[in-house]
């Protein structure tokens, strides 16, 4: 039996998200307002790792760009 082939992947993607609250508001005549702006950054690691059998030679594909997992094929040698 041969030993197996071991191929590693790894993605990290990151998202930002941002936006701003605020009011506006008059008091005895004079205007005024005030607001938070805010900003949140979201990190996603996707880690993996892939075992081939010798013998064989493999193709692999995403369907999208956005898509997992991949799609496998093998062609005996």
């Amino acid at each position: 039996m041969s030993t197996p082939v071991v191929g590693h992947t790894e993605w990290e993607e990151t998202y930002e998200y941002s936006g701003r609250w605020g009011f506006d508001a008059s008091l005895d005549g004079q205007k005024i307002g005030g607001g938070v702006t805010y900003k949140s950054t979201f990190t996603t690691t996707m880690k993996i790792d892939v075992l081939c059998p010798r013998g064989y030679r493999y193709i692999s594909r995403f369907r999208s760009d956005r898509e997992l997992p991949q799609q496998w094929a093998a062609e005996a040698l």
